[in-house]
């Protein structure tokens, strides 16, 4: 392949990567609209969708995990904190899904009978 056929190629790939992530950001923004409700049900199958397309799209996976975790579903929130921080732990969304998944850890072995509930609350 010559020089420019391969930088032709290249060039095409990375605009079909731009696109793929504006419609990830974009589908997962419509997800956001029932999750900012607070109907998590309704969001997770769109968030999902997303995930389907770009598996690792971070925001997508930060959102599902807070929507597993605010219908009390925490190994499956979890799972998609972990998702996150093993696919792109360099993203904008990897402190907060670390804290959550941190925080679900040690909420999953406290023992009331050993001490006080631990004291900080996710949002």
């Amino acid at each position: 392949m010559s020089p420019g056929a391969t930088l032709a190629l290249l060039l095409l790939c990375a605009g079909c990567a731009n696109r793929a992530l504006r419609e990830a950001e974009e589908r997962t923004v419509q997800g956001d609209v029932p999750f900012g409700q607070g109907n998590y049900t309704a969001a997770i199958p769109v968030y999902e969708q997303v995930l389907q397309q770009l598996p690792n799209y971070p925001r997508a996976l930060l959102q599902l995990g807070i929507c597993w975790e605010r219908l009390g579903m925490t190994d499956r929130a979890v799972q998609a904190y972990e998702g996150l921080l093993t696919n792109s732990a360099d993203s904008p969304e990897a402190p907060r899904a670390r804290a959550r998944r941190d925080r679900l850890t040690e909420l999953k072995i406290w023992d009331p009978s050993k001490g006080p509930k631990p004291k900080d609350v996710l949002d």
